[in-house]
């Protein structure tokens, strides 16, 4: 992402175009990389769960909040690391789900 100066963008709208103008260029970068290097791009959903769900039983985890960064299953009683259980369940997502968007 582009960072600003300490007065930032003339206005909240224009950070917000300029955000996704950023992301948008990351993610082109991304996928030229991946026809470079002959892999496949594949995106999930922007509202995918990919945080709550235990990634070993699938129990949904409604009370963590940004501020947890570990956290244990009350179904099956799993510890899981925050991004590692999400990146467990993106590999799931984008091998099963039916919201992933192929690119």
């Amino acid at each position: 992402m582009r960072r600003f100066g300490t007065q930032g963008p003339v206005n909240p709208e224009q950070h917000y175009i300029v955000a996704r103008t950023d992301e948008y260029e990351f993610v082109e970068i991304l996928q030229f990389k991946c026809i470079k290097h002959n892999r496949e791009f594949v995106q999930i959903g922007q509202w995918t769960a990919t945080t709550k769900p235990c990634s070993d039983c699938g129990h949904r985890n409604e009370n963590l909040s940004l501020s947890d960064r570990q956290w244990r299953c009350r179904e099956c009683g799993s510890h899981h690391d925050r991004d590692i259980n999400a990146a467990i369940n993106i590999l799931r997502e984008t091998a099963l789900g039916p919201s992933v968007e192929q690119m």
